[in-house]
Formats: C-alpha cells, structure tokens, sequence
C-alpha cells in the first residue's frame, strides 16, 4: 500500500507542478489555452497508464517500440506543441487544434495497434507452449514405454519412435489437430499392448505411430495444413 502511494504521488508531481507554474503565469485564459491545456493532461494521463500495462506478449511492440516509449514519446512531442499554444493562447482555434488532435489521432492509431499486437504475440506464445506441451507429453508416453519393454528389438523400435517425436517440428495448427488426436490414440493402444506383451500388437501400433508422425511432419514442410 505504501509503495501504491508513493507512486501515485510521483505521478501527481508533474499535474501539480505544472498547475501552478502555468496559473501563476497566466491570467487570462482563452479557448486556444483551455484546448492545449487539455491535450497536455490527456497525453500525461496515457503516458501514466502505459507505464502500468505489462504486455501478454513478450516481444509485442510496433515499429520496434513498446507501448509505455510511444505514450511517453507522444506525451513529450505534446508537452513542447501545447507550451507554444499555452504561450500564444491567442491564436486561433483551428490553429491551435488541428495540429493536436492529428498527433493524438497518430498516438491513438498506434496505441491500438499495439494492443493488436501485443494480444497476437500472446496467442501465438500461448499456442506454441500448448504445441510444446504436446511433445513432451508424446515423447514422455513411449519414454516410459521403453523402460516398461521387456524386449530389446521392442525397445529399440520405441527408441525411434521418442527420436521422432523429439525431432518433431512443435509449430501446430489447427487443422492438425485430428492427427495429433490419432497420434495420441494409437500411443495409448502401443501403451496397452507393450503392458501386454503383445508384440505383434505393439508393432503394427508402431508402424501405424511412425507413419501418423512422419504424415503430420511432411504436412507442417509442406504448408498442406
């Protein structure tokens, strides 16, 4: 709590500085003075704001830059534009607002773009950790299936099978999903059959896991999702 207060108060310096510097300036106020004057809060308040947002994604940013340098940016370039208007508030309206508004119309475009991006690179993390985690779940299955096998040729068939999954491209779609779903199920009958002793069963799973491996790797190489 205290250090929430602290912040806040820091974030409070620069609006109360400013307030009183510029009232003890200024006496009459126009219309050009009240326009910059808000411009100026508002590009302080994003700023502020910005600082706070922690992005989703890791390398989210647009044009190389993170979201808090652009408000930041933004609320420098408005601070210098509104100090002119604040000291000619004599000048007209159009002049004094268009100027304004087209840099935060800028700053707006950007900021949004930057939420595109940031809400992106989060899918795209979280489906390669839900992609990963597929491999290692795979992998661990004919693991532990390997210890399990009493027979050598057995196990060395499941070795290849681990090698192959390991050695599997992690990128996944969803139009790969049915046959990663079948990748699963013939794992589960190879898992059945290697607690069996079965070994006839247990090869014709393995080929049947060798060649729904090799089809979902070939279609990833190939594009053909």
């Amino acid at each position: 709590m205290k250090l929430k207060g602290l912040h806040l108060l820091l974030n409070c310096i620069f609006v109360i500085v400013f307030n009183v510097v510029v009232f003890m300036i200024f006496q009459t106020f126009t219309v050009t003075f009240w326009v910059a004057y808000g411009f100026i809060h508002v590009a302080y308040l994003m700023a502020v704001i910005s600082s706070y947002v922690r992005p989703k994604g890791r390398s989210s940013a647009v044009l190389g830059y993170p979201l808090a340098s652009i408000s930041w940016t933004y609320f420098l370039v408005e601070f210098v534009l509104g100090t002119m208007f604040l000291i000619f508030k004599d000048a007209s309206f159009k002049i004094s607002f268009i100027p304004q508004f087209v840099l935060f119309g800028i700053y707006v475009s950007l900021f949004i773009s930057n939420i595109l991006a940031n809400r992106a690179t989060s899918d795209e993390e979280r489906q390669g950790s839900q992609n990963n985690l597929y491999i290692k779940q795979a992998a661990s299955e004919v693991n532990l299936m390997m210890n399990q096998a009493a027979d050598a040729a057995l196990r060395k068939k499941l070795e290849r099978i681990y090698d192959s999954l390991m050695g599997s491209q992690i990128r996944s779609n969803p139009a790969l999903r049915d046959i990663e779903n079948k990748i699963m199920i013939n794992i589960g009958n190879l898992r059945e059959s290697v607690r069996e002793n079965n070994y006839i069963k247990a090869n014709s799973a393995i080929v049947t896991l060798q060649g729904l491996i090799d089809d979902r790797n070939s279609r990833i190489s190939l594009g053909r999702l």
